[in-house]
């Protein structure tokens, strides 16, 4: 038996050996030559399945919010076309997910195939909604959403509960963590600040989390680390940003932190420009111990430090010193409401900040316990344009009945607490003794035949130089009161300078002409070049509305809005100092006449989504928003390379929070522009903007006029002869012949304009999209805007159901319709004209 199970072994060894053999060919023979494939992550679906589980309370879901998604179904037939849904389909996309392929050469042996296998390997990279009403909670799957590179849920009051520990399984992807203006509580989980080592952007803003973050310090690449509006407690250890060398801007304010000042050394945050620490109970016991500085001036990037309403002591007169460790770059320091107190020499803080650096905006000082100030009264208006130090005690003289109302004490209360600068020379008036031997009879003859007519002309030359420059101050206080309710500070030009800029207002540097005034090409003596915009001296913007305009650019920053440089107010002279965007208008490049250059259809598209961002950011994204009232072709500017900037914001409007609509009683804009109901019954939202977007839209596309009287009767209003053409099933019917021939991915495009634009132009503000969809419309997803068309039952609606046009016997030409002109409408048929003061 023994001797049978060598030769048994070496048989069953030859059989498997052929077996295998066998199966190694037949699998060559029946797969041949590998084919590709796909692959997918099964955790990131069940993780986005959890998601709308957990989410299904939110409003209108699937719809207009948390558009395109639905319950994930795991089905191995189905699975490779949800990713090819969500990944490639621009058609059905899910709201909010975007995500990345890459492809991976495999061997062909993992696959049953010969050679190599190539896999399109699918992953969501980006998870953004900002105020979808998501309501529910943060589950724990948001963790198997790795390799997630962006989370930002945002303006999202019912999206509730804790940030989940298993968001640390995304500390090897997550670039953007952004949960700001949310309803989140509890702990934020300490792993976020030392675990997640490629976090550049981070905003737990405007929620309800508590406790403490300091319990280790702070080691990532951040940049933007906003913390603010909270509730959290306890004091930072020392160095909590040592490590942060990237770091630029830092917002901790509004919560409960205590102990000292944090400890910030711009050695170790050579890059920190924003540093925001107040209304929290920070405390220092003088301002020279508060441990921000630089050992380098040059070191220091810092433009804007916030302590205001902690609880920082010391006296007022070590406010130099500090201001001088904090380098060269400050631009803006507030310390209002805390307790410094002391006597405070202006002079000396002039001149360590206004002094050093010419682009020092701000110094906060108000609301602190400041006895008294030392001045030069020439420097009044300085102290007015770039500090706030009311509400201090030393104000309180003015109301002291037993005070000396021509003290230098009472008039820095008056001019500097309550912008009441006018001059008691009259408090001043000193005795004059005659000379020995000289009787007081020939003084008096001498004084009464020579003094008097020449005192006349003191008096009347005093009284008109006086008048002057009350007036010229009282105009710059009113930039300043603007300028702080809106807290932005622009560069006020001499008029002497901008004359020289633009050689006398010569008409060779005359760029354009506009309802307010003209505008030049100015040359600084920097080289910088320019556009001075001087309005009429009888032009009925009144000086509200410039300053509004002022403070209204000053104020924001966004590459489609023109970039205000500064003004300049000389009694009826006004004038603004913008960037010189060298390439005129829309119109001027569109639609006049004399203009050789033909606008292709990508720069044209470029140009829509350029001013729909501008709009969007308007509307959504500054604070408070804003209504432009304006939008037309003239008003938007194009540079060097064709990009558009919106300009003109003298008719624009800040929004109340919370508000949806307000009524007006002046209506404002340029004809043919204007929303129905805002025309008609003064009712503005930012709806009337989008109105406005969706004519010069049409224009874009049809190069021509939204009203031309030189075309037919029933091409003369352009948005009519859109209606017409979409009943007749011909809206290509509109484009202009200069864009001829398209190829078939612009012909989409166009159409893709043309529906958003009829869209926009809904009688129904109702249905007007909001300037974040026109944005996502513009760059896709063509059938859901046709699906938004129809859903809008036009064209029954897109008039509201009768017609509704200007007065076009009334319009030769587009004009602005200024306070104080008035429109005239006909609706229907019954000829009954309604006139509104504008």
């Amino acid at each position: 038996m023994r001797k049978m199970w060598p030769g048994l072994v070496s048989r069953v060894t030859v059989l498997l050996w052929i077996m295998h053999a066998w199966s190694l060919a037949s699998a060559a023979n029946s797969t041949g030559v590998c084919r590709g494939g796909s692959s997918w992550s099964y955790p990131q679906m069940g993780a986005i399945g959890n998601l709308y589980t957990n989410w299904s309370g939110t409003p209108n879901l699937g719809e207009t919010n948390l558009k395109g998604w639905k319950p994930v179904v795991f089905n191995e037939s189905q699975d490779s076309f949800w990713w090819y849904q969500l990944c490639k389909n621009d058609l059905a996309r899910w709201q909010g997910l975007d995500c990345f392929t890459f492809d991976e050469t495999l061997p062909g042996y993992m696959y049953n195939c010969t050679g190599t296998q190539v896999i399109t390997t699918y992953r969501i990279s980006d998870l953004t909604l900002s105020n979808a009403s998501i309501t529910g909670p943060l589950p724990a799957a948001i963790g198997d959403l790795y390799p997630l590179r962006t989370l930002a849920l945002t303006g999202n009051p019912g999206l509730h509960g804790n940030i989940p520990e298993a968001i640390v399984n995304l500390e090897n992807s997550l670039t953007t963590l952004d949960l700001h203006n949310n309803n989140l509580t509890g702990a934020i989980p300490t792993e976020i600040f030392r675990g997640f080592l490629y976090l550049l952007y981070l905003d737990l803003s405007g929620n309800r989390f508590t406790g403490n973050i300091s319990a280790y310090p702070l080691r990532t690449v951040i940049r933007t680390f906003n913390l603010a509006h909270n509730q959290l407690t306890d004091n930072l250890i020392e160095g909590y940003f040592v490590d942060s060398q990237q770091v630029e801007s830092v917002d901790l304010s509004y919560n409960h932190f205590s102990g000292p000042v944090p400890f910030f050394d711009f050695t170790y945050n050579p890059q920190l420009k924003y540093l925001n620490l107040g209304g929290n109970q920070f405390s220092a016991e003088s301002l020279d111990s508060i441990r921000v500085y630089t050992t380098n001036a040059s070191s220091s990037s810092l433009q804007v430090l916030d302590l205001s309403n902690n609880l920082i002591h010391g006296d007022v007169s070590n406010l130099t010193l500090m201001i001088g460790r904090l380098g060269s770059n400050l631009q803006e320091l507030y310390l209002d409401g805390n307790n410094i107190s002391g006597t405070l020499f202006l002079d000396e803080v002039l001149q360590s900040t206004i002094g050093k650096n010419p682009n020092f905006k701000t110094l906060g000082l108000s609301k602190n316990n400041i006895t008294a100030v030392r001045y030069n009264k020439n420097n009044s208006v300085n102290v007015l344009l770039y500090m706030r130090i009311g509400d201090n005690p030393f104000c309180n003289i003015v109301a002291d009945p037993a005070a000396d109302i021509c003290s230098a004490d009472a008039y820095a209360a008056r001019c500097f607490c309550y912008r009441n600068c006018s001059d008691l020379s009259a408090c001043n008036i000193q005795e004059v003794l005659p000379s020995p031997g000289v009787s007081k009879s020939t003084i008096l003859k001498i004084a009464l035949s020579t003094s008097v007519p020449f005192a006349l002309l003191l008096l009347v030359g005093g009284f008109l130089l006086y008048r002057s420059r009350r007036k010229q101050q009282y105009l710059l206080l009113q930039v300043q009161r603007i300028c702080e309710e809106h807290d932005v500070k622009p560069t006020i030009f001499t008029y002497n300078e901008l004359r020289a800029a633009t050689r006398d207002f010569h008409p060779d540097m005359k760029l354009g002409q506009g309802g307010y005034g003209a505008v030049y090409k100015g040359v600084l003596p920097n080289t910088n070049v320019v556009a001075v915009k001087q309005l009429h001296i009888k032009s009925q913007q009144g000086m509200d509305e410039f300053l509004n305009e002022v403070a209204l650019i000053s104020g924001i920053k966004h590459r489609n809005l023109v970039k205000l440089k500064g003004c300049c107010i000389r009694e009826k002279q006004r004038l603004l100092v913008y960037e010189y965007v060298d390439n005129h208008d829309l119109d001027w490049n569109l639609l006049e006449s004399n203009s050789f250059q033909v606008l292709s259809w990508p720069e044209r598209l470029n140009i829509c989504l350029g001013v729909a961002h501008g709009l969007h950011y308007l509307h959504a994204l500054a604070q408070p928003k804003i209504i432009h009232r304006d939008i037309k072709a003239a008003n938007i500017l194009l540079d060097s390379n064709l990009q558009p900037k919106i300009a003109d914001f003298g008719l624009a409007l800040l929004f109340p929070e919370e508000t949806s609509h307000i009524m007006t009683v002046h209506v404002a804009g340029t004809k043919g522009y204007l929303a129905p109901e805002y025309a008609t019954l003064g009712q503005l939202s930012e709806k009337a903007d989008v109105y406005s977007f969706g004519v010069v839209c049409l224009e874009i596309v049809s190069g021509r006029r939204n009203i031309d009287n030189k075309k037919p009767p029933e091409e003369v209003v352009l948005t009519n002869l859109i209606q017409k053409l979409y009943k007749e099933g011909n809206i290509m019917g509109i484009v202009d012949s200069k864009l001829q021939p398209l190829s078939e991915t612009e012909h989409l495009e166009v159409q893709r304009v043309i529906y958003t634009a009829m869209l926009c132009l809904q009688y129904s503000e109702d249905v007007r999209p909001p300037m974040a969809r026109v944005v996502s419309m513009l760059q896709g997803d063509l059938i859901s805007v046709i699906e938004d068309l129809e859903s809008a039952q036009v064209p029954t609606s897109f008039f509201g159901g009768h017609s509704t046009s200007f007065d076009i016997s009334q319009m030769s030409s587009l004009d602005t319709i200024r306070e104080g002109d008035s429109v005239r409408l006909y609706s229907g048929s019954s000829g009954s004209t309604f006139g509104y003061r504008c």
